[in-house]
């Protein structure tokens, strides 16, 4: 679906006000950071099971069995309702329906010729509107960090509004917070996002421990465009504070000019 409303906003912007993707970012960045990416990979590896030889088969096989895989695999936590389950299965059993869901995939997987060369520069085109990205925290299917990469401003020139990074793993700093602080763009993150760039907590950088925090200070800055606008501001004069290159250089030469005098030493210690 995020990857159709990519196409649609591309081909024909003039009929679109903005765009707001769920689970999965920009296509063409998609891709390439997939096919860097072995966890991605394994949580892709679906799609060509989906393009294989017997693929409507082993869909239909044992109650749909591999519905429910997919659904429990993309959505840990959640306990999806067994009616919704039930009518799922029903509209997949209805003549014509599988062999249609699984073209979307023949399609996108292994198009001709002249398909690839249409779709390659929409897959690879910036959004000329406004975008809104939103990723689950623990999404099965596509992970926040790769949804995060793949959601570059270059490839989004009219503009992110507010940059959501709920990572719950890893370690080191965030580039992609103080990338997105640094072009103006407010930040809610988790206490594991900011790690590393502490010092700019409330200052365009918004940290939120649970669910519900995080929604708020999203909320908050989408609701009041003023407040979004004194963040954006305050984010871009603290980034470059804490980690423009040229104070970061300083503070390296003034560090090893001090471990470097040799005014000091005694020698009798040596």
């Amino acid at each position: 679906g995020a990857s159709i409303a990519h196409a649609a906003v591309v081909s024909e912007p003039a009929l679109f006000r903005s765009l707001t993707l769920m689970s999965v970012p920009h296509p063409g960045r998609f891709a390439a950071l997939a096919a860097a990416d072995a966890g991605q990979m394994a949580r892709s590896a679906y799609m060509m099971e989906l393009v294989a030889p017997g693929a409507a088969e082993r869909f239909l096989g044992d109650d749909l069995a591999y519905l429910d895989g997919l659904w429990r695999q993309w959505s840990p936590g959640w306990d999806v309702p067994a009616g919704e389950l039930a009518a799922m299965r029903e509209v997949m059993r209805a003549p014509g329906v599988l062999d249609a869901a699984l073209g979307w995939y023949r399609q996108a997987l292994m198009p001709d010729a002249e398909a690839l060369a249409r779709a390659t520069p929409i897959v690879s085109a910036a959004v000329p509107v406004p975008t809104l990205g939103i990723v689950g925290a623990d999404d099965g299917c596509v992970s926040a960090e790769i949804f995060t990469a793949g959601m570059d401003a270059a490839n989004y020139p009219a503009g992110v509004q507010v940059a959501v990074v709920p990572v719950t793993s890893g370690s080191g700093v965030r580039l992609k917070v103080i990338e997105a602080l640094a072009t103006g763009v407010p930040v809610a993150t988790t206490p594991l996002g900011a790690q590393g760039a502490t010092e700019l907590v409330g200052r365009g950088l918004a940290v939120g421990a649970t669910a519900e925090a995080l929604a708020g200070a999203i909320g908050t800055w989408l609701l009041h465009p003023d407040r979004r606008a004194e963040a954006a501001a305050e984010a871009r004069v603290a980034a470059l504070e804490y980690f423009d290159m040229g104070r970061q250089l300083d503070a390296l030469e003034a560090l090893l000019a001090t471990v470097t005098r040799t005014d000091e030493i005694n020698p009798t210690a040596v």
